[in-house]
């Protein structure tokens, strides 16, 4: 292997903050290798000013967003590369445009375990990896609890929203203020919030970490708990979860076996709830703020050592390495 790695991010459109997948699996990994402390890395973002004055025409790595067409695929044959990585995040087996770039590429990273067996048992050939999301919004440090002892958070897309109403119609009746941060919120979530007396808070990415931390703790979930183990919610990250915790936020999870794998290795399985007598019971704990802050005194300095983007962009650059 030599040197220097090149690696070319090539996005999904534009919207390089503004989308989630985009800001967490290619962003901040890119930002991380070419600004912090990787001397042996070139590091390069596939967008209109790359494509205006850039003269590379060589590169060993081309990393590709999971919404990445085929057709697209072929735009970037003028560019020289020895290896082809496919970045999933949001596996279905049916995805026949997943399926055809899987058959593409040389190497597949995805975002959990649950969708790297999958990737196994359907393409026993393909190289697969698992590459964690980080810590999202650029974070510098872990941050204590807030002082805000009687308001909780949601934040999180309107098509997930459904799902943890019944979160939030229980804190709203005990008289907890609740901010709920969406972005393209539809009129339903705002209808919602307006007669559960919620604050409702459109999502901005610069000052998302600032609203998220006037609550004192955050409701997550990704389905009913009923429903968890669907493939469809099987397939869903940890970082909402990794990214409240860390920014001081605790969080009380329901119907997400992501979340609560990380919670059960700290013994916070108070923190998971399935019913009403559950979710009241860990609401009047964590009230207190000492118990904010037991909460988090392990967790924390765990999820920096595991999730932090330059510790993600080592783990990427460890399998790099071995396959050039």
């Amino acid at each position: 292997m030599k040197n220097i790695i090149s690696i070319l991010w090539c996005p999904f459109g534009k919207k390089i903050e503004i989308l989630a997948s985009n800001r967490l699996r290619i962003n901040m990994l890119h930002l991380a290798l070419k600004f912090v402390k990787f001397k042996n890395v070139n590091s390069y973002l596939f967008n209109d000013d790359f494509i205006k004055k850039s003269k590379i025409n060589k590169v060993d790595v081309i990393i590709l967003h999971q919404k990445t067409k085929k057709k697209f695929f072929k735009n970037l044959n003028r560019i020289k590369r020895k290896i082809v990585i496919y970045d999933i995040f949001d596996y279905k087996d049916k995805d026949e445009d997943v399926k055809k770039m899987i058959l593409s590429v040389d190497i597949i990273t995805v975002c959990n375990d649950y969708i790297k067996n999958r990737i196994n048992e359907k393409y026993p050939d393909k190289y697969c990896y698992v590459v964690e999301d980080c810590i999202d919004y650029y974070p510098k440090k872990i941050l204590p609890p807030t002082i805000h002892d009687n308001c909780l958070s949601w934040f999180g897309s309107s098509q997930l929203f459904k799902n943890i109403r019944w979160q939030i119609k229980y804190a709203a009746k005990k008289k907890y203020k609740i901010n709920i941060i969406s972005s393209f919120p539809n009129s339903r979530l705002r209808k919602f919030s307006y007669k559960n007396n919620c604050n409702f808070i459109e999502w901005n990415f610069l000052n998302f970490i600032q609203k998220l931390r006037l609550s004192s703790v955050s409701l997550l979930c990704h389905s009913l708990p009923k429903k968890q183990n669907q493939k469809e919610f099987l397939t869903k990250s940890n970082n909402r979860l990794i990214t409240a915790i860390s920014h001081g936020i605790p969080c009380i999870v329901s119907g997400s076996n992501e979340y609560a794998k990380i919670l059960k290795k700290f013994n916070l399985n108070y923190a998971i709830v399935d019913n009403i007598e559950e979710l009241g019971s860990v609401l009047k704990y964590l009230k207190e703020y000492k118990n904010r802050q037991k909460y988090l005194e392990d967790i924390q300095p765990y999820l920096w050592k595991k999730y932090n983007r330059i510790v993600i962009a080592e783990k990427l650059l460890d399998i790099l390495k071995y396959h050039l």
